[in-house]
């Protein structure tokens, strides 16, 4: 684990906990319990799941009460509470009546006394965790601030007194056991930065959910990208069929096996991924050009050469990994490299996570609960053995994971269930440009003939014009009167009818967008056009399609010339719900601290400092604002639960200045709800160029993410009308999640007066 001085997280809130399951006739699960020590609790955060790895007999999980002993030697001992009816249906040992029976956990009853659990428990299951004293609890809360890997669960830590009961006697062999694979913490680990970092261009979400498939059949359409190591994902068994290449295979099997955090040589790694690819018939006189550039990149005799990519695409990834080996280097690989093809980066971001590891990986690269617990399950059944002694953890979900495309975002679906979501690319969006669109054609031919003179075509135009041919040579033309056939040679006298030009070659253009290298940053292709081929994609499951809130249906708004990443929601409260809301917010505590009235939820923002602090947390949403931070995920509005809500007061010519919400400070779109009266925001694009300003329609939602988010300025401009009616009073409810890495805003558009975060 890594240590952050200074790390958020969600903390200690009930909301989301799982609720106990009802049995028939209306009773309740009962509780099972186990018990740990603080090291081994934050392990459990860190991990989702313990033990992991499972190489136990069995887990003993008292039924009611605890049946451990309480840990000693200095260290906090907590209780984990968990509701039975949320654990997978396997069968267990549960003693009875003064004896041991083999039944289903689900049959546990309230009178029972113990349970031995034949596989590893998920923290989903977990309603609760509890320590003896307060004392006990603010150590806990510290110890797990100081680690940057650890979430903090939504479930609440207790103080309460413990009842123990002695343990069973000569507790049963259990038959079947339920253990993850060897190396389960790395694969994980792949998989996750794999989600993160996956081009979000169409044929490359294809391949990810492609490797994410549990389907009997699985074509490897990374070959056709040029990964064709790809076809066989890290997480996938490597049996024989799995040697597409032999230096994937030894990739694969030495940066899985190594402890990074306990000892890392990179000159050692690549000898020994060298031996092994040699041993598996790879071209020695190619490995060892690899590995003598990499050893030179290593002692800073050399540079990593982009170029490398054009002949050896898995080297160069490899050469990232050994150069820099933390999954944070990848974020700014692309900036200090932007040439480098999506291929190569994407292999680099998931070899980064095979050697960190889900337990150490950082919480921007973890994902959502969701996603987490689908990756999981998900890589235990791909990399498992068929016919061994391992039996895998139950697979609720989709056979294969599916994406769609929104306004700003790509989001994958178990089935119909957002679990991640990616920001689109620029990649991406010429990847499915109209290029029947004039505009846009004529973009792709002036970026063609920049940046990939090999996407043309000279053509030959021929207007209204008869032309002599002399030779020996005949020509003839098809029957569609399209193609021209010469056989033989001849000549074409040529006249004033007659002219070159270069032709865009989409198929070849489209292919460069996919996989080739691109040397600068692309243009937005012409905005309208973009609009209309997501709309033509997935019009009913993207963000344009409808939302149903209740018995309404709501329809989101994007105007053709909206800043990127705008997004309206009209209506998105009834009118009865915005009375309701005003009557909370009058209820709270208002702050003076600005020349508006604010209150803050969740975490207080310092406006001076323009950063959240460690020790802002005020506790979870109240209930108004966690049912509004529930309904915005649920509709796919935000990609995480929003947990800091901040209402702002604006009074006849009261406003805010342009400014960008701290990027720094909250990760995210930010999502404002407005009550009370309709008043304009400002929009100001990042060169200055476009100003565009839109009305918030009270009980609208108005979503920014994605450009508008991070790089337009927005402000309320300062005025005593909103068109021909005095303004009066209008209060904002904006929803907003806390970056955990919560650090100084940087940059100029945070450094602007920042009074509206």
């Amino acid at each position: 684990m890594t240590r952050e001085s200074a790390s958020q997280m969600d903390w200690l809130s009930p909301e989301g906990a799982a609720v106990p399951t009802q049995k028939a006739g209306g009773a309740a699960s009962p509780r099972l319990s186990f018990v740990l020590d603080s090291r081994d609790w934050l392990r459990f955060v860190a991990d989702e799941w313990w033990p992991s790895p499972f190489d136990a007999d069995g887990l003993s999980l008292g039924v009611e009460a605890v049946c451990d002993d309480l840990k000693q030697g200095g260290r906090i001992s907590v209780v984990v509470w968990i509701d039975s009816g949320q654990l997978p249906s396997l069968p267990a040992a549960i003693y009875r009546s003064g004896q041991w029976i083999d039944a289903l956990v689900h049959s546990v009853a309230c009178d029972d006394k113990e349970v031995l659990w034949p596989g590893p428990i998920h923290l989903s299951s977990v309603t609760a965790f509890s320590v003896p004293t307060e004392g006990d609890r603010a150590r806990l809360v510290a110890m797990a601030k100081g680690f940057s890997n650890i979430e903090m669960p939504a479930q609440p830590v207790e103080v309460k007194p413990t009842t123990q009961i002695l343990p069973a006697a000569n507790r049963p062999q259990l038959t079947t056991l339920y253990r993850a694979p060897a190396q389960w913490d790395s694969i994980r680990g792949a998989a996750a930065m794999a989600v993160w970092a996956v081009p979000a261009i169409d044929p490359w979400l294809d391949v990810l959910c492609e490797s994410l498939s549990t389907g009997a059949t699985r074509e490897n359409a990374a070959a056709a990208l040029g990964a064709p190591w790809l076809g066989v994902p890290l997480w996938a068994r490597n049996g024989p069929d799995a040697l597409v290449s032999p230096l994937w295979a030894a990739i694969r099997e030495v940066i899985g096996a190594v402890n990074y955090r306990e000892e890392w040589r990179p000159a050692e790694v690549l000898e020994t991924i060298v031996d092994s690819a040699a041993q598996l018939g790879a071209d020695g006189a190619a490995l060892a050009e690899l590995r003598d550039h990499t050893q030179a990149i290593l002692s800073d005799a050399a540079v990593i050469d982009v170029r490398r990519a054009e002949r050896d695409p898995l080297g160069l990834a490899l050469q990232l990994v050994l150069l820099r080996p933390k999954a944070e280097n990848f974020v700014s690989w692309v900036d200090d490299l932007p040439s480098m093809p999506p291929a190569v980066w994407w292999t680099g971001a998931m070899l980064s996570g095979l050697l960190t590891g889900m337990r150490d990986l950082d919480k921007q690269f973890r994902g959502s609960p969701a996603a987490r617990e689908i990756l999981a399950v998900r890589t235990w059944h791909l990399s498992s053995v068929a016919g061994n002694a391992t039996h895998c953890w139950p697979d609720r979900f989709a056979p294969k994971p599916s994406w769609v495309l929104g306004s700003d975002k790509v989001q994958f679906l178990d089935g119909d269930r957002p679990w991640a979501d990616r920001k689109t690319s620029r990649r991406g969006e010429w990847f499915r440009a109209d290029f029947d669109n004039e505009p846009t054609y004529n973009q792709a031919l002036e970026l063609a003939r920049r940046l990939h003179p090999s996407s043309l075509r000279r053509c030959l135009r021929i207007a209204d014009a008869e032309l002599t041919a002399s030779g020996s040579g005949k020509l003839s033309v098809d029957k569609t009167g399209h193609r021209l056939k010469v056989k033989g040679e001849l000549s074409l006298a040529l006249n004033d009818s007659v002219s070159f030009a270069d032709e865009l070659d989409v198929d070849h253009f489209r292919d460069w967008i996919a996989i080739g290298s691109v040397a600068e940053r692309l243009p937005s292709p012409p905005r309208a056009a973009l609009l209309e081929s997501i709309e033509s994609i997935q019009p009913a499951a993207s963000l344009s399609g409808e939302l149903a809130i209740g018995q309404r249906v709501l329809q989101p708004v994007r105007l053709p010339d909206d800043p990127p990443g705008l997004l309206t929601i009209p209506d998105f409260i009834s009118g009865e719900q915005e009375l309701a809301l005003l009557a909370e917010v009058e209820r709270g505590t208002w702050l003076t601290d600005l020349s508006r009235r604010v209150q803050h939820y969740g975490w207080k923002y310092d406006y001076k400092a323009r950063m959240v602090e460690s020790s802002a947390y005020q506790g979870p949403l109240p209930r108004w604002a966690a049912d509004l931070a529930e309904r915005l995920l649920r509709h796919g509005l935000v990609g995480e639960l929003p947990d800091q809500v901040i209402v702002n007061e604006y009074v006849a010519s009261q406003g805010i200045a342009k400014h960008i919400d701290c990027p720094g400070c909250f990760r995210g779109a930010v999502v404002t709800i407005s009550l009370g009266e309709s008043w304009g925001m400002l929009f100001r694009s990042p060169d200055g160029l476009r100003k565009i300003e839109r009305v918030l329609q009270r009980r609208s939602a108005v979503v920014l993410d994605g450009e508008v988010r991070e790089e337009w300025t927005h402000e309320i401009p300062k005025r005593k009308k909103e068109g021909t009616a005095l303004r009066g009073r209008r209060i904002s409810l904006t929803f907003r999640k806390v970056n955990p890495r919560t650090t100084k805003a940087k940059g100029a558009a945070s450094r602007k007066k920042d009074k509206g975060s």
